[in-house]
Parts: structure tokens; sequence; C-alpha cells
């Protein structure tokens, strides 16, 4: 398999039927933005293909199985801090109610309609996906 000289994330934009984007808010103890709400994703592991790590992540952190995933963007960032990151977004559509996913990490989850994104305490990264997002939805 070949080696890859920086890390790779997936983040996923799920939404229900009614167009609601589905958020979980971080755990009061964690370093980077405690409390803040966020996309399901994380890193992709070394052997996996990006979707591959994307189906991985949801499985865990929802117990979701996505039917079909859509990649929307693909970003590319370098800092002296972080050193050189991929991150692929995804859009997901899910007929899937809160009562059917188990939360497998962070406070709670829910679904939010588009207008609502702005009014709650985002992850700072996150911010500009969704913003990107509410643009195009």
């Amino acid at each position: 398999m070949k080696q890859h000289s920086h890390q790779r994330f997936v983040s996923a934009i799920i939404t229900n039927k009614l167009g609601q984007v589905l958020l979980y808010q971080r755990d009061r103890n964690e370093k980077k933005y405690p409390n803040s709400w966020t996309l399901f994703g994380g890193r992709v592991h070394q052997e996996e293909s990006f979707v591959q790590g994307l189906e991985r992540v949801l499985k865990l952190d929802l117990n979701l199985n996505p039917e079909q995933v859509e990649k929307i963007w693909l970003f590319h960032s370098h800092n002296e801090h972080d050193g050189t990151y991929l991150l692929e977004v995804y859009l997901i559509h899910t007929v899937a109610e809160l009562e059917d996913l188990v939360l497998g990490r962070g406070r709670d989850f829910d679904y939010f309609r588009t207008d609502q994104l702005l009014e709650i305490d985002l992850a700072h990264p996150v911010k500009s996906i969704l913003m990107q997002y509410c643009k195009i939805a």
C-alpha cells in the first residue's frame, strides 16, 4: 500500500429527508472546541481509502451504514503547526431518524435546519465547510 506523507481526514454532511444536517456536540473535556457542534468524521488510517475511513467512522460513531456517499470537496492545507493534511467532505442522504442511530462519541447529536447552523456554537473548521454547503444546498 502506498505510504502517505500527510494526514488524511474525512467529514460527512449527513442530511435527512427534510434537508436538515446531522451534527454532534463535542465533549466538555475535548482539547479542541469543547462543547461545540461538529460534523461526523475523523482520521483515515494509512491502509484505508477515504471512503473506507468514512464508512468505519460512521459505523463507530453512529452505527450508520450509508448506502451512497458523494464526495463534494477536497481541502488541502499546510501549516507549520499541523503539517500537511487532506480533508475530503462527503454528502450523505439518509432516512434515519435520531432514534435509529446510536451516538458513539460526544455529548449529544441532532438534526439542524440550514438556517439554524449559524446560530449554534460550531467548531471553527466546520463553520466554513457548512457555510459553503449552505450556498449549494
